[in-house]
């Protein structure tokens, strides 16, 4: 299909090239995009006074991902446990990674927000990402939707062995799940009473909604928190993330 023939207007045709450029293939309904790029700042409606954001194109999305990316990481690494399989994929499809890839594929430069520029902390990009997956689907299918995850953004913008030997902040991680999920997040840290030894130790407890998640020990706060939040997630779908 050619452009001319498509009849857009000007700034459509800029929006045009730049997704073709972006995904590596032409998109056919270029709706399914806006909406993806909108965030709900710019508050737009329809003519039905429906808003027009990617929230919901998000949603869809991000179970997109989940999926190609477990299905590429079985693949690819066939000798590997389900909790290697799964403590990579968390790493890949957390929030701020997302964010990052959305940056490397230049979305700051055709999202349509008015906050953006002012708040770098709320996970634009990475829900952006999410809202475009979305529209690939619904836009070409699953098909185009495991080629874009797969060739453009886990071939090209991810280093998977830098990802396997990064040091995982097991508290940061926790932290980002209960903040996205809207949940009340509580430590109860404290030193341990031991008779007769000189080295403090410390455990730490991790209380979620009023619920006991994990427990960890460590030779500093810091420690035991880091290791009752690792204990936690392993009790934690963070697809829900």
């Amino acid at each position: 299909m050619f452009l001319k023939s498509l009849k857009y207007k000007d700034e459509d045709k800029e929006f045009y090239l730049a997704l073709k450029n972006t995904l590596g293939f032409s998109p056919k309904n270029i709706v399914y995009y806006k909406k993806a790029l909108t965030h709900k700042s710019v508050k737009e409606k329809d003519t039905y006074g429906i808003a027009i954001n990617n929230e919901r194109l998000e949603f869809l999305g991000d179970s997109v991902i989940d999926t190609v990316v477990a299905d590429f990481l079985f693949n690819k690494y066939p000798m590997e446990d389900e909790g290697f399989l799964t403590n990579l994929r968390s790493k890949i499809v957390k929030r701020t990674h997302l964010d990052k890839l959305g940056k490397s594929i230049n979305l700051d430069l055709i999202i349509k927000s008015s906050t953006y520029s002012s708040n770098k902390n709320s996970h634009i990009l990475g829900n952006a990402l999410e809202a475009l997956v979305g529209a690939i689907y619904l836009d070409r299918g699953y098909k185009y939707s495991k080629i874009f995850i797969i060739e453009v953004l886990l071939k090209k913008h991810i280093n998977l062995q830098e990802l396997k030997d990064t040091e995982e902040n097991f508290k940061s991680v926790l932290i980002e799940y209960v903040q996205h999920n809207k949940l009340k997040l509580e430590y109860k840290t404290q030193m341990q009473k031991q008779d007769n030894v000189s080295t403090k130790k410390f455990e730490s407890i991790v209380i979620i909604d009023g619920k006991q998640k994990g427990k960890g020990l460590g030779f500093s706060k810091k420690e035991a928190e880091q290791n009752a939040s690792k204990d936690s997630l392993k009790n934690i779908d963070l697809s829900q993330k």
